[in-house]
């Protein structure tokens, strides 16, 4: 009821509008439906009357029409269906005066492929009139179909309820989201090999298949191409994988390929698979190429002829064998025969084609028939070629037959008168004749008889030509007649003549002599000698001084000597036809200037010169002058010599090589002739030369260095001493001399070779004077060639095995006279010094020290020697233990250990040097000489006298005695109760080691003097504060003191290098002064003092120092 409104008076009969009424339909809520409303009317009349009356009813329909709307934030455009979902959003506006309440969203999407989806209701609840609220992200998902790829189309739809239930729906814009995803597929192939024999058969290939997408791949099926590229052939084999997951691989089972020809077989694979969008994907292999291949082999043996055959025989037969080697059968077989006629140069050849061979089969060759025609040498040989996947073939040697004839001739003569006397002036005469006949069994040829004639004229020769004999001919010479001289007279007949293979055959038949008596006649000559002057041949006049020998010397030129000859007459009755005759002379070219004949009056001479030059050897030159008593006729020889003597004048040298990095360490050469072995990788390492020149004739010499690459490559051995190449450096006769320090070359691996010639000039010397030859010029040797080599290898060292057992006190007498010292301490007899004489600087209380006990394993594989250069050598593999034991219960003990094994990480290798050396022995005696120096490279003799192969005591040699190595080691540190970890410290030690016998020491029994020495000195590693660095810290040792450490290890090789190199040498072999063996390293390093210093004599126990071990070094 709305009301009362007052209308206050109303006079009579008349009417009074009531004023408008507001009437709110939400007095009773928000109610919709007809409302009914009247007026009721009272008022106050006359006379405190009353009266009310109401009006019509009204009625008023209340209804209500509500508004909403709804707006999408759309996903992405597209979206890889691996992803699975994406997110939409977007708001929903009241967009009516009253709120709506229920309010509901739902997300319709629809797919090109025909599936739909609905998600939601999504409860939004009531909205303010004329407000928006955000509708919270909502999922949607690609998959609710499954893998489904194209379009997805999704809207909202949102609904609510107004007043006057009254309700609302609306719908938004529409998104689009397309569903992609990109495939991705790949194949790798594992090639087979890159060759195969072909009697192998087959090879096997495999790979794997990579699905490099998101989404996982159907289908896949994996094809192999394979080609024989000799053959054309081509062929696909499928091999099926099925699905494959994304990113992930499949491994290709092995497929066996088979193979029937040679040659060059390839494959490759392909792939296929079906991703879940778009359309199949496909990749490919890279080609794979498998040679099919085969080595053939072949064998030939050749069957010989007979080695000597006669010309009789008509022919002879050769042959042979062949043998397929290999391992398939040989195709195309054909073997071939040549036979060469050496004397006419035919070559006749004969081929035989084989059947196909299997492997591991002989085959007879078919034999050839050799045809003889002529003497001579036949040489014959076979050959043989055959084919698998390439050619082979082979060659017998060359087989000889020699086809011989054997000839013969024979001679019979008539002699003349043995005595006959001529008063007369005109010579007399004999006549004789001859019948050769031909005793062989084939023609002769060329037969020709010779008559020699010799009388006081001189010899005459004279021959008749026969011409050809056959079998059994014979032939006689007509009457011939020979002149008889005063004297005696003989004459011989010779016959001569070849055979059908050239053969010659002399016969000689019976001297026959006669004597002519004549008054004599007397012919005198003289022949003298002497050198030949500077101005050669020309000078050979009466000015020089002659006798009967010259000596000179002949070397590439040869001496020149002047002869002096006299003929004279030595009788009374005049000579006519007079001749002089030296052969040598004559055959030389050189006249004699005699008039030829001449005549000579009694007791008259004449003088002439001549010069001539000599080889090696003693020549006696002989004269000979003959004349005619001018009154008989009668012919007189005279003859007499000189004698020129020469010696050879030679030279020749020795290249030798030094380096103080040479391995090779017993001067032996090795496989490639050097001497010289420098470790593997020098590059530009000077090597030292020195030269030796020896004098191998018999004359002095001035020998100079003519050429060689030495010349050219001679380079300064140092900065101060350049190349000086030596010049006219005499040699006396028989005698050598060696040059040093002229230069060095350079040598960088793995070989090189250097030569030297040399060439000497004769130097007069009374015993050979004659030094010129015909032109005046001085003898010269032959130029002689030496050369030198060098090489690379890679090391061997040494290592140390075992252990052994120090006590305060102990001395070592065994090696009387060696001078050794205790490095700290004096010089004197070896004896134990252990310091500190308590325990070390970590330990509360001072403990006293019993004895020391030591040992361990270790060695070094590697090339050079280290001294410092390379610390924390990974070479250098092994372990080593260093005890100092201290009295106290609980066996109270400081620790020291290295070793490359238990250390972690850098810590690995723990070692910074490793030298070793061949000590000569303790004692050295004339009758013992153990210490007898050898040369730089290997400086000492062996303890050994019977072993000359290696070093150090028997029964276990090696070729080292000596071991020197440092290094960083951890001490374990006592207490009063014993060891204890928390307090080990880093320390730097060196360790020196003599191996002196076998088994070392003198205790326990059965030990064999003299005792090994043993050597260990020790630094507490300090950070730059002076500080000890505990191991607890995790220090890297490759940091710790490297400057000291640097410096222990050029000490230490300082050390070895001077022990093992002696002073000098005397003239029995013993080494004087140097420094002994037995000496021990000095305890200060770099000023230094040691901190533990234990040496002396290791009485308990062995030391072994063997070859390294064949590790390979990392």
């Amino acid at each position: 009821t709305n009301g009362p409104f007052l209308i206050g008076t109303v006079p009579a009969f008349t009417q009074v509008p009531i004023p408008a009424i507001t009437v709110s339909v939400t007095n009773c809520g928000n109610l919709c439906g007809t409302n009914s409303d009247y007026f009721i009317v009272g008022a106050r009349g006359a006379c405190n009357t009353t009266v009310t009356n109401i009006s019509n009813v009204c009625k008023t329909v209340v209804t209500y029409t509500p508004c909403i709307q709804v707006t999408k934030t759309c996903g992405p455009a597209f979206i890889d269906v691996a992803t699975g979902i994406y997110t939409v959003g977007g708001s929903v506006t009241n967009c009516s005066s009253e709120p709506l309440t229920g309010v509901v969203v739902f997300d319709v999407v629809t797919n090109d492929s025909l599936c739909a989806f609905t998600n939601g209701p999504f409860v939004i609840g009531t909205v303010a009139p004329f407000s928006s609220t955000a509708i919270p992200a909502i999922t949607v998902s690609v998959t609710n179909c499954g893998n489904i790829c194209g379009t997805n189309i999704d809207y909202f739809i949102v609904g609510a309820h107004g007043p006057c239930n009254s309700t609302v729906t609306n719908t938004s814009n529409p998104c689009k989201t397309v569903v992609t995803n990109t495939p991705c597929i790949g194949v790798m192939k594992v090639c087979g090999p890159t060759y195969v024999d072909l009697a192998t058969g087959s090879y096997t290939i495999s790979g794997f298949v990579t699905n490099c997408g998101t989404m996982p791949l159907t289908g896949v099926v994996v094809a192999d191409t394979i080609a024989d590229v000799t053959s054309g052939w081509v062929t696909t084999n499928r091999i099926t994988i099925g699905t494959v997951p994304a990113n992930s691989v499949v491994p290709i089972s092995p497929q066996t390929i088979t193979v029937t020809n040679c040659g060059p077989y390839t494959d490759f694979l392909s792939v296929t698979g079906t991703p879940p969008c778009g359309p199949a994907v496909t990749a490919q292999s890279l080609l794979c190429t498998t040679t099919v291949t085969n080595t053939p082999c072949v064998g030939i043996n050749l069957t010989s002829g007979p080695p000597v055959i006669g010309l009789v025989s008509s022919n002879f037969t050769i042959g042979g064998s062949i043998t397929n080697c290999g391992t398939m059968p040989l195709t195309g077989v054909q073997v071939c025969s040549y036979v060469t006629n050496v004397n006419t140069g035919v070559v006749m050849s004969n081929c035989f084609n084989l059947p196909n061979v299997p492997p591991h089969v002989g085959v007879t060759v078919p034999p050839t028939t050799v045809t003889i025609t002529n003497c001579g040498p036949f040489n014959y040989f076979l050959t043989v070629i055959g084919f698998t996947c390439s050619s082979v073939s082979n060659g017998t040697p060359v087989g000889l037959t020699l086809v011989t004839n054997t000839p013969c001739l024979s001679i019979t003569r008539t002699c003349g008168p043995a005595l006959m006397t001529n008063c007369g002036t005109a010579p007399l005469s004999y006549t004789v004749t001859a019948t050769v006949s031909n005793c062989s069994l084939q023609p002769m040829f060329g037969v020709y008889i010779t008559n020699t004639v010799v009388n006081s004229s001189g010899t005459s020769i004279t021959a008749y030509p026969v011409g050809t004999l056959g079998v059994h001919g014979t032939y006689t010479l007509p009457l011939i007649t020979n002149t008889a001289l005063c004297g005696l007279n003989t004459d011989q007949f010779t016959a001569s003549g070849l055979d059908i293979c050239s053969n010659a055959a002399n016969a000689m038949a019976t001297i026959c002599s006669t004597t002519v008596t004549c008054p004599p006649p007397v012919i005198c000559v003289s022949k003298l000698i002497t050198c030949g002057p500077p101005a050669g041949i020309t000078g050979c006049n009466s000015s020089l001084t002659y006798s009967n020998q010259a000596f000179g010397v002949a070397g590439t030129n040869e001496p020149a000597f002047c002869y002096q000859i006299i003929v004279s007459n030595c009788a009374c009755v005049t000579l006519t036809n007079i001749q002089v005759s030296d052969p040598v002379l004559l055959a030389a070219g050189v006249p004699l200037n005699f008039p030829n004949p001449f005549t000579l009056a009694g007791f008259h001479a004449v003088t002439n010169y001549y010069g001539l030059p000599w080889p090696v050897g003693t020549h006696q030159n002989t004269v000979t002058a003959s004349g005619q008593s001018a009154l008989t006729g009668q012919t007189v020889t005279a003859a007499t010599n000189a004698e020129a003597v020469v010696v050879p004048a030679s030279v020749s040298c020795e290249l030798l090589l030094s380096s103080d990095f040479n391995l090779n360490t017993n001067g032996t050469p090795d496989k490639n002739g050097c001497t010289v072995t420098l470790p593997q990788g020098s590059v530009n390492a000077p090597l030292q030369v020195s030269i030796v020149l020896h004098n191998t004739g018999q004359a002095d010499l001035h020998v100079n260095l003519i050429d060689g690459t030495l010349l050219t490559n001679l380079v300064p051995c140092n900065d101060t001493n350049p190349v000086a190449i030596p010049t006219n450096v005499f040699v006396a006769a028989g005698q050598s001399v060696t040059i040093t320090n002229f230069g060095c070359v350079l040598f960088t691996c793995p070989t090189n070779t250097w030569t030297v010639k040399v060439q000497g000039t004769v130097v007069a010397s009374a015993s050979y004077p004659c030094i010129y030859d015909t032109t005046g010029k001085v003898i010269t040797t032959a130029v002689s060639e030496c050369e030198a080599c060098a090489d690379c290898a890679v090391a061997v060292l040494c290592r140390v095995t075992g252990g052994g057992r120090m006590d305060p006190g102990i001395c070592d007498t065994n090696c009387p006279g060696a001078r050794i010292g205790n490095g700290c301490t004096a010089s004197g007899p070896l004896c134990t010094a252990l310091y500190p004489p308590t325990s070390g600087p970590t330990t509360g209380t001072q403990l006293q020290l019993t004895y020391i006990t030591h040992g361990g394993q270790l060695g070094a594989p590697f090339s050079m020697k280290d001294c410092g250069e390379h610390l924390n050598n990974p070479c250098i593999r092994g372990e080593w233990e260093h005890v100092r034991h201290y009295q106290g219960k609980g066996n109270p003990r400081d620790v020291v250990t290295a070793s490359h094994n238990v250390n972690p990480g850098s810590q690995l290798h723990p070692y910074d040097t490793l030298m070793c050396a061949c000590l000569g022995c303790c004692e050295s005696t004339d009758d013992q000489p153990n210490g007898k120096f050898l040369g730089v490279a290997k400086r000492f003799t062996l303890c050994n006298p019977d072993d000359h192969r290696v070093c150090g005591p028997m029964p276990s040699p090696a070729p080292d005695n000596a071991i020197i190595f440092t290094g960083i080691g951890r001490v374990t540190p006592t207490t009063d109760s014993g060891t204890s970890q928390k307090d080990e410290v880093y320390i730097i030690f060196r360790v020196y080691v003599e191996d002196r016998s076998e088994p070392g020491g003198t205790h326990p029994k059965g030990g064999t003097p003299p005792a090994d020495v043993y050597c260990f000195q020790a630094w507490y590693a300090r950070d730059v504060s002076g500080n000890l660095i505990y191991t607890s810290k995790h220090t890297d040792i490759t940091t710790i003191e490297t400057a000291f450490r640097g410096c222990l290890g050029a000490d230490s090789c300082n050390f070895i290098e001077s022990i093992s190199t002696p002073a000098q040498i005397s003239p029995t072999g013993i080494v004087l002064g140097g420094v002994p063996p037995g000496t021990l390293p000095n305890c200060t390093v770099c000023g230094r003092p040691a901190d533990i210093s234990d040496t002396g004599p290791s009485t308990h126990g062995n030391l072994q120092i063997h070859p390294a071990t064949g590790a390979t070094c990392p």
